[in-house]
């Protein structure tokens, strides 16, 4: 490859698209896929799993299904491995119908191994997963490891054994918090208390600039982003030295790679609250029916108001300042449960504001970190900005 400029820059271009691509297709991959009116499958219409792929051998169930599923049991995969999609795959992104290495030949004898345990064992139950036995390694560790506990380990373990023996059923019986426990707040009150942190009852307007770092490419690359509540959004950046944009304009979409391609209303829906929800928080987060505060939890030396929120997600309030910090998403699969997180750190004012200057977003297969240099709120934005035009 190296001897070969020009596989070299196609390669490069492969891995461009792929990786500006993702808030696309994780848009995509993070919602419910119907049949179109053609009979495709998936919310935007798009060709089904074995139309995009040529070569499933044994996932041969999610052929009709769209390729948002397929991607998404594929991001499942890489997440219990702790790999990206080059373990298995041949080529940077590329030939994913290949069977050259021996990881993919490896990979497709574990599936038909752990769903005939299921079947087997435990009713076809999606019991056993690929992380059952890997749980972010790509060899199981098959020997265990021999106690290595504080004595403050121990006495909670002997502790929690007394308590078992004691309601015989203590797993079943319901928890009832103890008196010197705090009662636990409304969602509405956190989710009111998180707002007046940071002040974004009156945000209109914000442009947030600095750069994104890619696992997958190493070096930071320039990156800034323009929301003009409620729906429009403009992100343009920098990947390897070319240009690209991505805009949502109310229900209309585009995305760059080379050329402005419009985007399908429903994905650009999908882009404008995964992507811009991510990065931006305050916006959207309110209080509804469907959330609950199911707990405190301690992440590191801070404790967290821990909100259920629309089923799938988690998220993690500061207890003393009331600052989001953490979002978690669970999205089933056919393979098993595929996780995000997003995490929200280095609150600083901002115009009257508290908003992150760091946000990682931790996904299966890769991570970006977005580390903002300045962020202007409430400013006139042209509208220009929301139209396909240069994305310089």
């Amino acid at each position: 490859m190296k001897r070969n400029f020009i596989v070299l820059i196609f390669i490069t271009i492969l891995m461009f698209g792929l990786a500006f691509l993702k808030p696309v297709v994780r848009a995509q991959t993070n919602r419910s896929n119907q049949p179109d009116q053609n009979g495709r499958s998936g919310a935007t219409g798009e060709k089904t799993a074995g139309e995009t792929y040529k070569n499933i051998q044994v996932l041969t169930d999610l052929k009709d299904g769209s390729t948002a599923d397929f991607i998404g049991a594929m991001q499942f995969i890489s997440g219990s491995l702790s790999v990206d999609c080059n373990y298995c795959h041949a080529g940077p992104f590329s030939n994913y119908s290949s069977d050259e290495k021996e990881t993919k030949r490896i990979a497709r004898n574990m599936i038909k191994m752990t769903r005939a345990i299921n079947e087997n064992n435990f009713g076809g139950a999606l019991v056993v997963t690929c992380n059952t036995c890997h749980q972010g390694s790509t060899h199981p560790k098959a020997t265990p490891t021999p106690w290595y506990k504080t004595p403050e380990q121990i006495a909670a373990y002997v502790k929690a054994g007394e308590s078992s023996r004691k309601t015989n059923n203590a797993a079943e019986q319901p928890v009832t918090p103890s008196k010197s426990e705090p009662s636990l707040p409304e969602p509405s009150e956190v989710i009111s208390n998180f707002r007046k942190a940071t002040g974004a009852d009156g945000l209109i307007s914000v442009r947030m600039s600095g750069t994104k770092q890619v696992v997958a490419f190493g070096a930071p690359n320039p990156w800034e982003m323009d929301v003009l509540l409620p729906d429009k959004a403009a992100i343009r950046q920098t990947i390897q030295g070319t240009k690209a944009g991505q805009i949502v304009n109310r229900d209309r979409g585009w995305v760059f790679r080379g050329s402005w391609t419009a985007l399908p209303p429903r994905q650009s829906a999908g882009i404008l609250r995964d992507l811009v929800a991510a990065l931006l928080p305050t916006a959207f987060i309110k209080s509804d029916s469907e959330q609950k505060v199911t707990g405190i939890e301690k992440i590191g030396d801070r404790s967290y108001y821990v909100v259920k929120s629309n089923g799938n997600k988690r998220l993690y309030f500061d207890v003393q300042s009331g600052l989001l910090y953490k979002v978690r998403s669970e999205f089933p699969t056919k393979l098993g449960t595929r996780v995000e997180e997003t995490t929200f750190e280095d609150y600083r004012k901002s115009n009257g504001m508290n908003l992150p200057y760091l946000i990682i977003s931790h996904y299966m297969e890769d991570q970006f970190t977005y580390k903002i240099s300045k962020i202007d709120v409430n400013i006139d934005l042209d509208e220009a900005k929301f139209e396909p035009t240069s994305p310089n």
